[in-house]
């Protein structure tokens, strides 16, 4: 009998320890999406990791940065924070190893940073040049309006003509209290969404067009019975990124288009420049995102 309870603890204990393992999957986040959110990135050797992170708090590591590709940080001997599930959604830091950390600076203090589970990778040169083409392209965040800055970028910044053009858009809290970010599908008179104003190299604007397989009628019917409404609390120096979705196609079966006002922008081969502005979503104040380019090729 007291060899089938060992055994029943010991497969108990396995099994936690596998569910442990496994029970988290962080998302996909877009490298882009990463590198608009981190604020520091940075080639770094680990010289000493924790032996476990605690499950409550996570821990720090020491590090020696090498090289940085983003933010602020110098060179040189360095502690990093690493968060509670890091063991579990990137794998335990490789002494001795070379890595690409993403960094954010946690809270208010500017001066203690904490690994991103987005982003952060072991070094590999082609990560190297593709991260430091990110950063040069990537907007930076705009000066604060209403206690928010705004970043607009795109999952890719180079696509085929052919290819769909997904764009992020973001809000960072730079005040002291907490903002409330409210967005709403109904009714349609007062619904959120995002304008954009897509300019050509050559000087053409890229006007939005009606999604043309839809109609006023079933856009009524379909949102006064499925509509959203939720509000983000962002508290201070937190970010929100919003997801605008194929905005250069209108594909059959896609989706409603909603977020950008049940319209979609036809693109052709060239450079544009790409700000975004939202309405119905701030109390009715509208704020625009600058700076973006992205090449259709």
């Amino acid at each position: 009998m007291r060899n089938i309870y060992e055994w029943l603890i010991f497969v108990l204990l396995l099994s936690v320890s596998f569910l442990e393992a496994n029970a988290y999957s962080p998302p996909y986040v877009p490298l882009n999406l990463a590198v608009a959110q981190a604020e520091a990135i940075v080639e770094a050797h680990i010289t000493r990791i924790p032996q476990r992170l605690s499950r409550a708090s996570g821990d720090s590591a020491e590090v020696i940065i090498k090289r940085v590709l983003k933010g602020a940080l110098k060179p040189g001997v360095f502690t990093v924070h690493l968060q509670p599930l890091h063991d579990v959604a990137l794998g335990k830091l490789q002494l001795g190893k070379d890595y690409i950390l993403f960094l954010r600076a946690v809270g208010a203090d500017s001066q203690k940073f904490e690994v991103m589970l987005d982003g952060t990778r072991l070094r590999v040169e082609e990560d190297i040049q593709l991260i430091t083409t990110a950063v040069e392209l990537s907007p930076a965040w705009s000066e604060p309006q209403d206690g928010l800055s705004t970043l607009l970028t795109a999952e890719k910044f180079r696509i085929k003509v052919d290819e769909e053009l997904d764009l992020w858009m973001g809000y960072r809290n730079t005040s002291i209290q907490n903002i409330t970010l409210k967005y709403r599908d109904w009714p349609l008179d007062v619904h959120t969404y995002w304008k954009l104003t897509i300019d050509s190299k050559a000087g053409n604007v890229v006007e939005a067009v009606p999604h043309p397989t839809l109609t006023r009628q079933s856009i009524n019917d379909y949102f006064s019975r499925s509509a959203r409404s939720y509000e983000i609390i962002l508290e201070p120096q937190k970010e929100y990124f919003f997801g605008l979705k194929r905005v250069n196609s209108a594909n059959p079966g896609w989706g409603y288009k909603e977020e950008v006002d049940f319209k979609y922008y036809p693109m052709a081969k060239g450079k544009y420049t790409i700000t975004a502005t939202n309405l119905n979503f701030l109390n009715d104040v509208s704020i625009t995102a600058t700076g973006l380019t992205v090449w259709l090729e």
